[in-house]
């Protein structure tokens, strides 16, 4: 999963880290009950919480809360079906004071950006 490459989530205490990875858990596990009933995840409707958001057609915003942390995942799904986490975001966190009413999704502009640069990199890797 690319998220534990980052520098973002190598600086993260061990209790955050171990929340991220919770909510990655989390992400899978209810991501392998729609693909035991055969359920794509571009075909997906009404389950807001793994399609939060989608950005750029083919990347999904999880969203989810472990203990009191409000954690966001920013994610795809590859040729093989499997989840590829390429970011995160914690809400209310130091490096992310996300403010109420329309700055409350900041996330998504960092989202944004990150998956701009992750599709460059991931295009000059093939």
């Amino acid at each position: 999963m690319t998220v534990h490459n980052s520098k973002n989530y190598k600086k993260l205490d061990r209790s955050l880290k171990l929340q991220i990875n919770k909510a990655i858990n989390k992400l899978t596990t209810r991501y392998e009950e729609y693909r035991k009933q055969n359920i794509v995840i571009s075909k997906l409707f009404g389950d807001d919480v793994i399609i939060h958001d989608i950005i750029d057609d083919d990347l999904y915003v999880y969203k989810t809360r472990t203990k009191d942390v409000q954690i966001r995942l920013l994610y795809e799904v590859d040729k093989n079906d499997d989840i590829n986490v390429i970011d995160f975001v914690i809400k209310n966190h130091d490096n992310m004071k996300t403010g109420i009413g329309k700055n409350s999704n900041l996330y998504i502009d960092i989202f944004k950006s990150n998956a701009t640069k992750y599709k460059s990199e991931r295009s000059v890797a093939m």
